[in-house]
């Protein structure tokens, strides 16, 4: 199983216990070792909470510019990971574009969202633009790799937020006012 690109425990670990965060999306999930690793975490609170994995998974090669092939066995490895680890009954899976996934939801109804899908500058500004106002007021939008160089992530950020976010493990991550 993938587990390359998980390299923010510690962050999951700080957000998933927030006690009254119970509404969780990870946008841009993978192979699913971040998503499984959330969703034992929250298991482990004993309070209830929703668990959302929106990516296009295979889709990705049609249906955006994304600049990694992403073959049909990431989808298998994420659904055989949830199955083998008896969650699959507890992550809602969403297979839909990051901004369209967005727009299911009401605006403030949640209380985390972690973006990690497309890198490029111009699909995180837009990831950010539209899962920001789903973020309930004292919620967390937040997100992977603001310290890669080669990717629009900080861009992206740094405009949206200026200095007024945080950082942990490689995440950035803004409680929302």
């Amino acid at each position: 199983m993938s587990n390359e690109f998980f390299n923010y425990m510690p962050f999951y670990r700080y957000a998933s216990g927030i006690r009254h965060f119970s509404r969780f999306v990870e946008v841009g999930v993978y192979s699913g070792a971040s998503c499984a690793y959330m969703t034992k975490q929250l298991l482990g609170r004993n309070i209830p909470f929703e668990m959302y994995a929106v990516d296009l998974w295979d889709k990705v090669n049609t249906e955006t510019d994304y600049e990694r092939i992403v073959s049909t066995p990431i989808w298998i490895e994420f659904t055989t990971r949830l199955q083998r680890e008896h969650l699959l009954e507890y992550v809602r899976v969403i297979q839909k574009e990051s901004t369209k996934a967005a727009a299911d939801f009401a605006y403030q109804s949640l209380d985390f969202v972690f973006i990690d899908a497309n890198h490029k500058y111009e699909h995180v500004k837009a990831d950010i633009e539209a899962w920001k106002p789903k973020i309930k007021l004292g919620g967390m939008l937040s997100g992977h790799d603001i310290c890669e160089d080669s990717c629009g992530v900080k861009k992206a950020v740094d405009e949206q937020f200026g200095d007024d976010y945080s950082m942990m493990a490689g995440c950035w991550y803004k409680f929302m006012k």
